[in-house]
């Protein structure tokens, strides 16, 4: 009777063993294949260079690549009916595009991939690609870029409300910008080390 309940007893413990052991590698093998899906669906950027110097392209899902639209921006200054009558409110100065929907447009997802040819990589790439996320109007997309009042005395001059992405070398002249995380909306990128009113615009739709 004691070896029996002895032997019933190590039955028990040793398939406790078992099935611990059996469930940290099931939560491994779960671990390993959400780690694995991750890199499996992160996508691989294989395409030439850009033809020339200055041209900034969207990379598709199919890895094809995709001339962004481009225009030539103004800028708008103007005061408020206020300001203009009494002298007292706001200065505002806008960056301002023709048309209130890019007509490349670019689906919402995780990561977005364009491939800029700069004519060389050696420049840090925010430097010389700037993106800016620009506000809808009835026939028009602006950016304001001054917004002053002389009543608070609080002026916004020139700080741009960049957004983040990230950026390394591609080819022998070129980047690869990632852009993370992008909301609906319109968007356009500035390019080059000298200041430029080419804008390179584009629409994230769901």
């Amino acid at each position: 009777m004691g070896t029996s309940r002895n032997t019933n007893e190590n039955m028990g413990v040793d398939e406790k063993f078992y099935n611990t052991i059996k469930m940290k590698n099931l939560i491994l093998f779960s671990i390993f294949l959400s780690v694995f899906a991750q890199f499996a669906s992160a996508q691989v950027i294989n395409i030439p260079e850009p033809e020339f110097i200055g041209q900034i392209v969207y990379v598709n899902d199919e890895n094809i690549p995709q001339d962004l639209e481009m225009q030539t921006a103004t800028y708008r200054q103007g005061a408020s009916a206020g300001r203009m009558i009494t002298g007292v409110g706001k200065v505002k100065g806008m960056v301002v595009v023709k048309g209130n929907h890019s007509p490349m447009e670019i689906k919402k997802t995780d990561v977005i991939h364009f491939v800029y040819n700069n004519g060389d990589n050696s420049i840090v790439p925010t430097k010389v690609a700037q993106l800016l996320r620009f506000t809808p109007e009835k026939k028009t997309r602006e950016y304001m870029y001054i917004n002053a009042s002389n009543v608070t005395g609080q002026t916004t001059a020139g700080e741009l409300n960049l957004i983040s992405y990230k950026g390394k070398k591609y080819g022998e002249n070129s980047y690869l910008i990632e852009v993370s995380n992008l909301d609906v909306g319109e968007y356009a990128f500035f390019l080059g080390e000298k200041e430029s009113r080419d804008a390179y615009l584009f629409s994230v739709i769901e």
